[in-house]
């Protein structure tokens, strides 16, 4: 998994009347796409990686997951969740 951060998208307009407001004041300190596109890149291309499951990165370095949720004895269904979330929409 990938945490790419905050990216500077328009995805996260929420078309509302605070939209200029955070604008001024947070969408320059947030990231810009080729930097939050950046870690997946890496993962895709680096063949060092290869083989390499179950762990979240972020700028192309592993995270390590707090102990609290590594604990979770339902670490398996959390994971099968996200699973189904990333292929939703794509079942032919």
């Amino acid at each position: 998994m990938v945490d790419p951060g905050i990216v500077n998208t328009s995805i996260i307009k929420m078309h509302k009347w605070v939209d200029p407001l955070a604008d001024i004041l947070f969408r320059p300190v947030i990231r810009h796409v080729p930097r939050g596109a950046s870690t997946t890149v890496f993962l895709a291309l680096d063949h060092s990686l290869e083989g390499v499951s179950g762990k979240l990165f972020k700028d192309k370095k592993p995270v390590k997951l707090p102990s609290w949720l590594r604990a979770l004895q339902a670490l398996d269904s959390v994971w099968s969740f996200f699973i189904t979330l990333n292929t939703y929409g794509n079942k032919q």
